[in-house]
């Protein structure tokens, strides 16, 4: 009998531990949510040095496009961005999240002091679809488009964060930015890379760039 009751007590003991814990880790989920979060809360603060090769700091992504409890860590990350007029900036990036690794291309817009993805489409399928990198580079009827979802990044010294749609869902992202500008030799990045090329930074130079 005796027994019984000190594993009684002990099991009362491990609940209440175990609220403790949730909780803890609800208010930590909570507080990291609201450090990247902030970011669309201000205004898109960028300098001319926005281009470079970023690391992962910390990071959220959720499936559903809204950040809360269900939100996933994205637990490593890397950004390069160029610069292609005085407007626009190409990026490529990696991401992963729960263990599989995700990439995202396209060209920020810089327009009224914000920033809103541009698109490159053709005609021939709907405007919301980016072309194929099989399609054809050189194609008149190709046309450019800026979306209307705001992006909102804001630079520090050395911190780049950036919350905004990818696909169906949202990321709330930190970056450190390198010092050193080689960039990071995974084979999803070069995948990243060369995909964002060929749909975008050579359709834009041939087509969309300033004169």
């Amino acid at each position: 009998m005796p027994s019984i009751i000190s594993l009684f007590i002990l099991g009362l003991i491990f609940m209440g531990c175990g609220k403790d814990i949730e909780d803890l880790s609800i208010i930590s989920i909570k507080k990291q949510q609201k450090t990247i979060n902030s970011v669309q809360s201000k205004s898109n603060t960028i300098s001319p040095t926005l281009q470079g090769t970023y690391t992962l700091q910390e990071g959220n992504y959720s499936y559903n496009g809204k950040l809360d409890r269900l939100t996933h860590a994205v637990t490593g990350s890397d950004l390069i961005i160029e610069k292609l007029d005085s407007d626009d900036y190409g990026y490529y990036l990696t991401m992963k999240v729960d263990n599989l690794t995700t990439q995202d291309i396209g060209i920020f817009h810089k327009q009224d002091n914000k920033f809103f993805k541009r698109i490159i489409y053709s005609p021939e399928i709907t405007k919301d679809s980016n072309i194929t990198i099989d399609s054809n580079i050189s194609n008149p009827s190709l046309q450019t488009e800026i979306k209307k979802d705001v992006i909102y990044i804001k630079q520090n010294k050395n911190t780049l964060s950036i919350n905004m749609k990818v696909g169906e869902g949202r990321i709330s992202i930190i970056w450190i930015k390198e010092s050193n500008s080689t960039t990071p030799n995974t084979k999803e990045l070069k995948e990243a890379e060369h995909e964002y090329y060929k749909t975008y930074k050579e359709r834009f130079n041939l087509y969309f760039k300033e004169d």
